[in-house]
């Protein structure tokens, strides 16, 4: 399997505003109403063997713009993450968010703890009149084989995670 993990992000209501918008869509007044029900999948991430430059400049080449790569960090941890200047989730957080890690490291799937839940299934919907777009942008990076693509007027992501108390997904 591929290693994979789950990270719920969220607005901290003690922090500065960030100067720019958040990403994810978080500031996005139509975002925050689909998550005052609760928290659901806004996006995904791959990381391509290419790296995070080759892929951005092969999603531009399929005409999709997933923004430039910001170099983040965090305690020991260092990479670089595709985000676009509105914030935005490419097309509406069914195209990955590319990710790139510094060379070296333990990744956060090999540091945290058995969890006891393995992800089964990711299944993607794109905004109507995007479906070419998305798939184009899967075949960019070589993650046309890693989801399902469903039809438009769906969430935009949808998991399935194996737990121990059965199949849960979110959405």
């Amino acid at each position: 399997p591929v290693p994979a993990y789950l990270e719920v992000i969220a607005i901290d209501p003690a922090a500065p505003a960030p100067g720019r918008p958040r990403w994810f869509g978080l500031d996005d007044p139509a975002v925050a109403a689909s998550l005052a029900g609760g928290p659901r999948p806004l996006t995904w991430q791959v990381r391509p063997a290419a790296g995070v430059d080759a892929a951005l400049a092969a999603l531009a080449a399929a005409g999709v713009d997933a923004g430039a790569a910001m170099a983040l960090a965090r305690d020991d941890l260092r990479w670089r993450l595709s985000v676009r200047d509105d914030g935005a989730a490419t097309l509406g957080g069914a195209c990955p968010v590319v990710i790139e890690w510094a060379p070296g490291l333990i990744l956060p799937p090999e540091r945290l703890p058995p969890s006891g839940l393995t992800l089964q299934h990711i299944a993607l919907s794109p905004p109507p009149g995007d479906e070419a777009a998305l798939a184009a942008a899967l075949a960019a990076l070589g993650a046309d084989g890693l989801a399902e693509v469903a039809p438009p007027g769906r969430p935009a992501v949808t998991a399935t995670l194996a737990t121990p108390a059965g199949a849960v997904t979110l959405a």
